[in-house]
């Protein structure tokens, strides 16, 4: 199907489970919505407009939407593996919910940027920030499109911020934490499974952990 047959026939086949803003259930549907919305509002591609408009914004210049299949691969692209054939999904159509290829620093840049920091160039106002990171009410835990600590609430300290990534093939983790620390770890295999980006986050916590006692901040 292209985009508009995959949008049509999800509207005819797949009717709401509960009433708008009673539950909450993650989908990539809804980014695959959100490219078309970019689409049609700036007449052009999605792709074109994000490279211009936002990644060389970051300093990043070589993401692209990725190819379907092994031999189609981009310059320097690894080769992915899982227990179901990576290769059987349809990656270009998924552009805009998870098709784009990048390496971790490409990613870890993209992070910075959303926030800033102290010394780089901030994507997005800061009443928009406070937007996307201000969770629903049915899940404390996710924002617009990030996971947040629940207990920055309580703690400002623990104001950390992160996403998973998960495919046949792949299992990614981008995070950027209270403490001025923003990562991301990749693998070229994994699964639908969200339980197998646990042992990556927690591998890498550690790694964070162990800079951070070694270079310790006047309190």
């Amino acid at each position: 199907m292209t985009h508009r047959q995959l949008i049509a026939w999800t509207l005819e086949n797949m009717p709401l489970t509960a009433p708008p803003g009673e539950s909450f259930a993650y989908s990539n549907f809804g980014y695959c919505i959100l490219g078309r919305v970019i689409e049609q509002l700036t007449g052009q591609p999605h792709a074109q407009y994000i490279n211009d408009n936002i990644l060389k914004r970051c300093g990043i210049t070589d993401m692209q939407i990725a190819k379907n299949a092994l031999e189609e691969r981009a310059v320097r692209e690894v080769k992915y593996y899982g227990a179901y054939d990576p290769y059987k999904r349809d990656v270009v159509r998924l552009d805009s919910c998870g098709g784009w290829i990048g390496t971790p620093s490409d990613q870890t840049a993209f992070l910075v940027h959303i926030d800033g920091f102290k010394d780089t160039e901030q994507l997005l106002p800061d009443k928009a920030l406070r937007v996307m990171t201000t969770p629903s009410a049915v899940n404390p835990r996710y924002a617009k499109g990030l996971f947040i600590d629940p207990r920055r609430v309580i703690d400002s300290r623990r104001d950390n911020w992160w996403h998973t990534g998960l495919l046949d093939g792949t299992s990614t983790l981008s995070v950027r934490t209270s403490g001025d620390f923003c990562w991301s770890a990749f693998t070229n295999t994994g699964s639908s499974n969200p339980d197998l980006t646990r042992p990556l986050g927690h591998l890498v916590w550690e790694m964070v952990r162990s800079v951070a006692d070694l270079h310790p901040q006047s309190a």
